[in-house]
């Protein structure tokens, strides 16, 4: 699996593009990729990807 984070996010598995999804699944690929290895808590992705104007249920949110 090869990951671009610098420029447009770009995920690819073997040469093939990956699908990422809308905006937010973006920012979460994105987030999850900066971190690597390291792992992320559900309150940090949650501030990552909605700072200050997150949902009345983020956490479902971040699963979906």
């Amino acid at each position: 699996m090869r990951i671009r984070l610098l420029g447009t996010l770009d995920i690819s598995d073997d040469g093939h593009p990956v699908g990422l999804g809308g905006p937010r699944q973006k920012r979460v690929a994105a987030c999850l990729a900066a971190a690597a290895p390291d792992p992320l808590t559900v309150d940090r992705l949650i501030d990552e990807v909605w700072g200050d104007r997150a949902p009345a249920t983020p956490a479902h949110e971040i699963s979906t």
